[in-house]
Order: structure tokens, then C-alpha cells, then sequence
């Protein structure tokens, strides 16, 4: 598939998805503000445009965005916070 073609079928995905998503991340994550969601979908959009393997295809784009989110909200929950440092 095309760069250009792969690249038109990401973004109608996420401007069609974009806000179930975005509930998506909210239900996984109780305490998360408007922006932490949007955060996530974004940045996982951005790792998908940019990924480093082109070669090999995404069969299944929902399943690979879904999971890739999923994996996203997983790394923040492991994250100790910050502000607990002293």
C-alpha cells in the first residue's frame, strides 16, 4: 500500500473515531482530564503516521489503533507521578 494511501485511510479513521476514542481513554483511565485523553489518541495518531516499519501492513486498523491505546494508557499508569518526588 501506498504511503499516501495508508496515510488518507489513518486520518479518516481518526476523524471519524476521534471522540469515541478520546471515551475510550476515559473510561480506561477514571481520573482523566479532557486533555489527557486527547493527548493520548493524538500522540498514538502521530506514532502511527510516523511508524518506522511501512513495510509490513496493518490488516486491521481499529484493532491496531484500540490496542495501541490501550498500550499508551498502561505506560502512563506505570509512570510513578512526579509531583510524589521529593
Amino acid at each position: 500500500m501506498k504511503d499516501e494511501t495508508k496515510n488518507t485511510r489513518i486520518a479518516q479513521f481518526f476523524k471519524t473515531e476521534r471522540e469515541i476514542l478520546v471515551n475510550y481513554v476515559r473510561r480506561l483511565i477514571d481520573d482523566a482530564a479532557d486533555r489527557d485523553g486527547e493527548d493520548i489518541v493524538q500522540d498514538v495518531m502521530l506514532n502511527l503516521f510516523n511508524m518506522a516499519d511501512v513495510t509490513i501492513p496493518v490488516e486491521n486498523l481499529a484493532a491496531y489503533v484500540y490496542r495501541s491505546i490501550r498500550n499508551r494508557v498502561i505506560d502512563i499508569l506505570r509512570k510513578p507521578d512526579r509531583d510524589d518526588v521529593s
